[in-house]
């Protein structure tokens, strides 16, 4: 088996119990809930299923969700109808939020959807971002509460200015940019085959002006939170206090991925299997060149992805049984994840790639590098294997090892199904909002 990947975090917010030491009683701020002021929060999207806002509202600590789109079907003719026949639209509310805790500003939902168009485009989408940004930061101050912001919108919402307002606590969805673009930048060197895939990245394509504002985010805040302790660990290199950040790992959906109650039929070939964006970010070439350098009877993969930016290497790669799927509704995705003996994302940087908590709710073990939540829910060896980025040769004997201990693995699934539960969405919100009461006391 591949080796113990060492330096677990041990501070993960989301295993403590909730917190019921009061905060420090504030001066001057309206309304406040267990001495702790609401917040304004926002971000576009329906970001981590709102759960972010639904965790301060939960608490009673939620002024007002400003975002782009906000659909309750509840409240439109024929909503429910539409609603399931199209489940995005669904999927664009929350059972725990009230419409009138939700601003959603008319201009910024039509470029919103105007990004869906051919008139989309990443000046549209930073216009977009800072739009949501500067009305929360409007609405915060009007409040006179606390301002939550998502990376990418926080560098309006904190600016300086006389509407700054006093708490300015900031969600790091991805990992730091500047880290990233190091990251991308050495893989650049190691790999320019795939310079058209890297560019593509966000922290490689942005323009000059807005990616400095982006690195800039985190100094402006004055609390921090992140998915994972790989995203904590980039904040730290680019100058946060390791101590003032908050680790809350996500929660995952048992419902929508139930554990797999038997094993892939024995006469069936090995399949690993890949969710994802097709991108050299996810590591791609190291798990095809793994693949590829084992033999390949009883061997399959299939990839269910979108932005095949790189589709061309796998169709040039020496995989003799490959298929790739797009597409699929959830509900099928899930049903060919239960068939998957190994689930590998080799990822180069991640937030937390929720794709691996999901996997693990199956019953499937995963294959993944310490660059994603990985050392936060699962243990190397037990529940999956944690290898270094970059490294086809331990991709490769990890998947050796998978077809010659097949039960074992299976085994492996269901311990990582176990471990997954542990992780629930009620969890996570108890664990923001004890970490939003001890950035409000910090800063008192």
């Amino acid at each position: 088996m591949p080796r113990t990947i060492e330096g677990r975090t041990h501070d993960v917010l989301a295993a403590s119990l909730p917190d019921t030491e009061p905060a420090k009683a504030l001066v001057g701020p309206r309304a406040r809930t267990a001495n702790a002021p609401r917040a304004v929060v926002c971000f576009s999207g329906s970001r981590d299923h709102y759960q972010l806002a639904w965790a301060l509202a939960e608490a009673g600590l939620l002024e007002k969700l400003v975002t782009d789109i906000y659909i309750d079907p509840a409240r439109i003719p024929f909503g429910r109808v539409m609603a399931k026949r199209r489940p995005k639209m669904a999927a664009r509310c929350s059972p725990g939020l009230s419409h009138r805790q939700v601003l959603a500003p008319l201009l910024t939902g039509l470029n919103s959807l105007l990004m869906r168009t051919p008139l989309g485009s990443r000046s549209r989408q930073i216009w977009l971002d800072r739009s949501i940004g500067r009305r929360a930061r409007r609405e915060s101050w009007k409040s006179d509460t606390a301002l939550f912001s998502y990376s990418y919108y926080a560098a309006a919402a904190f600016a300086a200015g006389a509407t700054r307002p006093r708490f300015r606590f900031l969600f790091q969805l991805h990992p730091h940019p500047a880290t990233v673009r190091k990251i991308l930048q050495q893989e650049m060197q190691a790999s320019p085959r795939f310079a058209a895939s890297l560019q593509w990245e966000h922290e490689l394509g942005a323009p000059p002006e807005h990616f400095a504002s982006m690195g800039q985010e985190p100094l402006m805040a004055n609390g921090w939170v992140v998915a994972s302790s790989f995203t904590a660990a980039t904040l730290v290199e680019n100058g946060v206090p390791r101590d003032e950040i908050h680790v809350v790992p996500y929660g995952v959906d048992f419902a929508t991925y139930p554990c797999r109650d038997c094993p892939p039929a024995s006469h069936t070939p090995f399949r690993v299997m890949w969710i994802g964006s097709m991108t050299q970010r996810k590591g791609l070439s190291y798990l095809l060149e793994a693949v590829g350098s084992l033999p390949q009877e009883n061997l399959e993969v299939l990839i269910c992805g979108h932005h095949a930016v790189d589709r061309s290497v796998i169709e040039q790669s020496r995989i003799k049984s490959i298929r790739v799927l797009r597409g699929l509704p959830t509900a099928e995705l899930a049903s060919e994840l239960r068939k998957a003996d190994l689930f590998v994302l080799p990822s180069l940087a991640e937030g937390f790639g929720h794709v691996i908590l999901e996997a693990m709710s199956s019953g499937v073990p995963v294959l993944t590098t310490a660059a994603t939540c990985a050392p936060d829910v699962l243990t190397d060896g037990e529940h999956g294997f944690i290898v270094p980025a970059r490294d086809s040769r331990s991709l490769a004997e990890a998947i050796q090892w998978g077809m010659a201990h097949r039960a074992q693995l299976y085994g492996m699934g269901l311990s990582a199904a176990a471990q997954a539960r542990k992780f629930t969405w009620e969890r996570f919100r108890v664990s923001v909002v004890k970490a939003y009461k001890e950035m409000v006391g910090r800063n008192a």
